[in-house]
């Protein structure tokens, strides 16, 4: 091919792009300048029909989400258990002056429902504030990015925060 004497000031050298990536690295800004099959491609790559990079950082971001969810988890059920070990005597006590089974179970899920009700307020108020303002703050370089509510999200997470406690609770007692 031959090139413009402009082009080969941008690109001598670097004739052929990054097979991975359809990226030309250009001397100032890395990665900005691909190359593209023909008009289609490209249209597709920017009307975002055709993911290319983007779906390696979606699953990036998917992946982290994931394991800090896990760990949320994990961290909640250690906490449910240390606390019912701790409380494994005084739990006996209250059997023993008559409490009974039901009634010690319903407190318990009480409980688990207080616990969860603050943690529920705290963290769907910041995060939704915060993955607002991230969006917005995001808009300033990428205009395409909108910020949908994550309604699914929430509704899966706000019963997983209800009922988690609520079984883990469960289990304790019947051990």
């Amino acid at each position: 091919m031959s090139y413009k004497f402009e082009t080969l000031q941008l690109h001598v050298g670097q004739e052929l792009p990054d097979p991975a990536t359809d990226a030309r690295a250009v001397p100032i800004y890395q990665t900005t300048s691909y190359v593209f099959r023909d008009s289609a491609h490209a249209a597709a790559r920017f009307g975002l029909e055709d993911s290319g990079n983007i779906r390696s950082y979606q699953t990036q971001i998917y992946g982290l989400s994931l394991f800090v969810i896990l760990f949320s988890i994990f961290n909640l059920v250690n906490t449910l258990i240390s606390s019912f070990s701790a409380r494994k005597k005084e739990l006996s006590m209250l059997e023993s002056v008559g409490m009974e089974q039901k009634q010690l179970h319903r407190m318990l899920l009480w409980e688990s429902f207080f616990l969860a009700l603050p943690n529920l307020a705290f963290t769907l108020t910041a995060g939704s504030l915060a993955g607002y303002g991230f969006v917005r703050y995001m808009q300033r370089s990428a205009g395409y990015l909108h910020y949908h509510f994550p309604a699914a999200a929430v509704l899966l997470y706000i019963g997983a925060m209800f009922l988690l406690p609520m079984l883990v609770s469960f289990l304790c007692l019947k051990s």
